[in-house]
């Protein structure tokens, strides 16, 4: 408790002296202190950063020291913004700016896990929300061949972003507009969005542009929202998990020990996911229960009471039989909620390949149905095309819904395995044959 006691007085005191001075402008006083604070928030672990939020002294001043964090993060770029567009070597300037390395770092792994979630978007267009008057992100997306156009509402920010892309060549990409989220219209199908994260400088109002942002995700369009964990969350306002309940969370990029931000990659949700969920909802509830009935097995058998062994053993098998899987969707929604956040989670379609290694089981057989039938359009076994980081979620979204759901004859073999019996016996899948 005395080295949690002693990161909540450097806290304060940082903040005490960061409200006291007199400019936030870059300096050798300010660089070491926002240094150190940036330094506590990655070395402090979930269990102490849940501490240490939760302590009053820390919670009374949060907000402001968001702002505080906001404001020297602004002046912080746009020293540096100055600095590249009076340079005679602008790429070699920008090169040295302090969080430069964490940036390619944070942009490389964004990229890559948008590449194995992006299937159908042909585009290579992409909206940055929030761009500010050093526009990095956006900078390093240019360079893998993107084109952005850049939102924010601040005028100075805006007029010093403009100067240094012209500065460093990249009028033809990057486009920089001057306008509020919420009043901006566009027709633009962008492949993805990034919402960086110090837009919105309240839980409320990053709520309310995230709502907004609802009307721009078309077809396989991506959502990133750049969030903050544990006592990240004293620099930037989270992502609440609440708003994004009105999307469909396809995966998360956790904060490292060289990057300080999350990131939410989220969809749309589909109406048929929202139609499929209704029943997902149903299995899931049945899953619990036949969790519960297997618990009280094992510890009967441990007991050796013969008397209710039959009967639990009877109710197991009943709840098992029970759970049927009208569609594909159905079955892969459930095995993702079912099994996150255990030993055996399926996120990705590698877990869900590795899932499936046994042919005898009645999963490999739904696994390799679903392999043949949509081999006519697809090769979902292809990993050079659909990889095994690709998100579970986009491939039940995307690949799923838009390849299989309208497959009447798939869809009719599927629910004559689902529901076979024999002699009035539930003998799901074992009339399938692995045959092509």
């Amino acid at each position: 408790m005395l080295k949690l006691e002693k990161k909540i007085l450097n806290i304060i005191s940082i903040y005490k002296q960061l409200k006291s001075s007199q400019t936030l402008t870059p300096s050798l006083k300010i660089n070491e202190l926002f240094t150190e604070l940036v330094s506590i928030c990655m070395r402090t672990n979930t269990a102490d950063a849940t501490l240490i939020l939760q302590d009053y002294r820390i919670s009374s001043i949060q907000q402001q020291l968001n702002l505080l964090c906001s404001e020297g993060e602004w002046l912080l770029e746009n020293t540096t913004a100055t600095n590249v567009i009076e340079s005679n070597n602008p790429q070699e300037t920008l090169k040295n700016f302090i969080y430069y390395s964490n940036y390619v770092e944070l942009s490389v792994k964004e990229l890559e896990v948008s590449k194995a979630n992006l299937v159908s978007c042909k585009s290579k267009k992409v909206l940055f929300i929030g761009s500010g008057p050093l526009p990095l992100s956006a900078i390093l997306l240019a360079k893998n061949g993107y084109s952005i156009d850049c939102i924010d509402k601040d005028k100075k920010s805006v007029a010093l972003s403009r100067q240094l892309i012209k500065k460093l060549n990249l009028e033809s990409t990057i486009t920089i507009v001057c306008q509020d989220i919420e009043s901006y219209q566009t027709e633009h199908e962008y492949c993805f969005i990034v919402l960086a994260s110090l837009v919105g400088d309240t839980v409320s109002k990053k709520n309310q542009i995230l709502l907004k942002l609802k009307s721009f995700l078309k077809n396989d369009t991506l959502l990133l929202a750049r969030s903050s964990d544990d006592l990240a969350q004293l620099l930037y306002q989270p992502v609440s998990l609440e708003a994004l309940k009105e999307f469909q969370i396809v995966t998360k990029i956790k904060a490292s020990e060289t990057v300080i931000n999350s990131t939410f990659f989220v969809r749309a949700v589909t109406k048929e996911t929202a139609s499929a969920q209704e029943k997902v909802d149903i299995l899931l509830d049945k899953y619990i229960q036949y969790k519960n009935k297997a618990t009280q097995f094992y510890i009967a058998e441990k007991r050796k009471d013969i008397h209710i062994i039959p009967k639990l053993k009877k109710e197991i098998q009943s709840i098992s039989e029970s759970m049927k899987f009208d569609t594909p969707l159905i079955w892969l929604m459930y095995k993702y909620q079912a099994y996150k956040n255990t030993d055996s989670n399926i996120s990705t379609l590698g877990d869900l390949r590795a899932h499936f290694n046994s042919p005898g089981d009645i999963c490999y057989k739904r696994f390799h149905f679903l392999a043949n039938y949509l081999l006519s359009e697809l090769d979902i076994n292809d990993k050079s095309v659909y990889n095994n980081n690709m998100s579970i979620v986009t491939f039940f979204n995307i690949v799923l819904i838009q390849k299989f759901s309208e497959n009447k004859v798939a869809q009719k073999k599927w629910n004559e395995y689902e529901y076979f019996e024999t002699n009035g016996e539930v003998s799901k899948w074992e009339n399938y044959s692995f045959v092509k």
